[in-house]
């Protein structure tokens, strides 16, 4: 007995294996869609295939499926059936085909070349009458049963799988199952005779077979997106409509008119207001990076409002207070607020809404690491809804790695399915861009030289604001001085920004403890190793007697050289540590 469970041993990886040997298949199934033909496709391509479906998905119950499938992958089909009395046999093909057809558009498995081949090995081998499918009707069939007939003159039949696995992507790998593979001809016998007679059973539905009508095909070319090839014409008009085409110009209630004047209208705020909105409409999210002092969150709360959605507002614990003041000033919809710290709170509250929701995520960048759990609830929030939008705010978008940027995209965008066309594939460059950075740290850490990782760091930065331009609005303050109807209005409204001063060098005369204070200061933090503090306990890998041995030993959780260069740089922060305790006065040098 060979047992799959989809953990230690995949339904995939059991097919595969079986259709070495064989040259037909035939697949009794409670539920298939395509997603389970995709991940098989081309162990299929010169094989003859029978699929009998026992059930449906109700087709206006797809969104919400969807939405379910994305927080929690052993998610159960059967509850988005069709309810009520069996409809007629020509309601139930036009029932299943609109549910296929939902089912392949709205998935997010079919945007690169390998999904593009399955498809057209589906739709050749429909055509060419080597795949047949049937949906039962007499009544509904829960069973799964695999049937792999092997080429004639095997000693053995073929091989079977028996068991929970639906010809799903979730039946196949990406849920918990549990099936049984069997090979004795007898048991192959009795399952084969099994599914023949389900077959022939003269109740069954026609959905494509060889004595059955187009009509599955038809339907399926003309509303699968991948069939969907727009005129070169409207391509070139929409090219120019993304590339120059004004923001919005319909009426948008701005901070004054929300607020009963209690913020003034600046004209980089409105603009942005609009920006935020077609960005927000377009994309289903935007990241708002201006940088400090110039208004984010009342850009936020403006988009928001025009936006007219609940809203739930996520920031750090010291700006929940100054967002509750927004909520009440511009009067947003459902406000609630919660602390960064509780995001648990947070997805305790929505991960499971069934109503579309506008997240504003105040310092966005503390989010951008997916490793870490808060991520992860986070994604799973402001994932669960198909018809979610988000509002990133954040000065420092430019600051993190390319991975950190993507991670925040990730929030409101799907990369395998992309609606942002800066690039043909999003998800491709960014590794591209992430495998870049990683080799310029390489560069940093072996000292290369500074003008080659002073080129290469300034491309990567150029390339990832290039990605993601068309979702990002960002202006500093020597835009506001340069543009001059920002400069103008700034002007009209007596509104101006302190100018920025760099520090100033004050000399203090220490007197007779001049000599005494310059000794101490050069013991923590001179050069000389054999005097002074060096802080040898923030760096022990330092002091390694045999690197080799501790990278075979410890090796798989970090490489030497980050964990050296990390234990130094906290050797000299402590240094520095002591340094601005020793000036902070004698009691603080003396108990740290």
């Amino acid at each position: 007995m060979t047992l799959i469970d989809n953990k230690e041993k995949t339904m995939v990886e059991a097919i595969k294996k079986a259709m070495v040997d064989s040259d037909s298949v035939d697949i009794l199934t409670a539920f298939f869609y395509f997603s389970g033909f995709k991940m098989i496709a081309e162990e299929l391509k010169d094989k003859k295939m029978r699929i009998l479906v026992g059930k449906y998905i109700d087709p206006s119950e797809m969104g919400v499926m969807m939405a379910e499938a994305k927080q929690n992958p052993d998610f159960s089909l059967d509850k988005y059936e069709p309810r009520g009395s069996r409809p007629t046999r020509n309601k139930q093909k036009e029932l299943y085909t609109e549910g296929f057809i939902e089912f392949f558009n709205k998935s997010a498995l079919h945007d690169d070349t390998d999904d593009q081949s399955a498809y057209k090995i589906f739709e050749d081998k429909l055509r060419n009458g080597t795949l047949e499918i049937k949906l039962c009707n007499k009544h509904q069939n829960h069973a799964k049963d695999y049937l792999f007939h092997n080429k004639p003159g095997e000693e053995n039949m073929g091989t079977g799988i028996f068991g929970s696995s639906n010809f799903t992507y979730q039946g196949l790998q990406g849920q918990g199952e549990l099936d049984d593979v069997y090979t004795d001809n007898k048991t192959f016998s009795l399952h084969k005779n099994h599914f023949n007679n389900l077959w022939d059973d003269a109740e069954t539905i026609d959905i494509k077979t060889m004595e059955s009508d187009d009509s599955f095909i038809k339907d399926i070319e003309k509303r699968l997106w991948i069939h969907s090839i727009p005129e070169p014409y409207k391509v070139y008009i929409r090219i120019l409509h993304e590339l120059f085409g004004k923001e919005m110009e319909n009426d948008i209630k701005t901070p004054n008119d929300i607020t009963d004047g209690q913020f003034s209208n600046l004209e980089y705020q409105i603009d942005a207001i609009k920006m935020g909105i077609d960005r927000v409409q377009k994309y289903d999210g935007v990241l708002v990076a201006d940088v400090v002092g110039l208004g984010k969150s009342v850009i936020g709360s403006a988009i928001a409002y025009n936006l007219d959605l609940p809203v739930v507002v996520i920031a750090p614990p010291h700006l929940k207070p100054q967002w509750e003041d927004y909520q009440e000033q511009f009067n947003l919809r459902g406000a609630r607020v919660f602390s960064t710290g509780k995001i648990s709170d947070v997805y305790e509250h929505y991960s499971k809404s069934s109503r579309p929701t506008l997240f504003i995520i105040d310092e966005a960048h503390r989010f951008r690491n997916e490793d870490t759990d808060d991520y992860k609830l986070l994604h799973q929030i402001v994932r669960s809804h198909p018809e979610n939008k988000v509002i990133l705010l954040t000065a420092t978008p430019f600051n993190n790695r390319p991975e950190d940027v993507f991670a925040l995209l990730k929030l409101f965008q799907t990369p395998s399915r992309s609606t942002i066309r800066s690039v043909d594939n999003l998800s491709l460059r960014f590794r591209d861009l992430i495998d870049q950075y990683k080799q310029l740290q390489k560069l940093r850490r072996s000292k290369g030289g500074q003008e080659e990782i002073d080129s290469k760091a300034l491309l990567i930065s150029s390339e990832l604001r290039r990605l993601i331009e068309m979702v990002v609005i960002r202006r500093s303050r020597i835009d506001l001085r340069n543009l001059t109807r920002y400069r103008e209005d700034l002007i009209r409204q007596n509104i101006d920004f302190a100018n920025v001063v760099g520090p100033e060098l004050l000399d203090y005369d220490m007197g007779k403890l001049s000599d005494l204070y310059a000794r101490t200061l050069n013991q923590i933090t001179g050069d000389d190793i054999d005097e002074g503090f060096i802080g040898a306990r923030y760096k022990p890998t330092s002091y390694l007697k045999d690197d080799k041995l501790f990278l075979e030993k410890y090796g798989e959780f970090f490489d030497d050289t980050t964990l050296k260069t990390a234990q130094a740089n906290l050797s000299k922060f402590m240094r520095k540590l002591l340094v601005t305790r020793f000036e902070s006065s004698k009691f603080a040098f003396k108990t740290t």
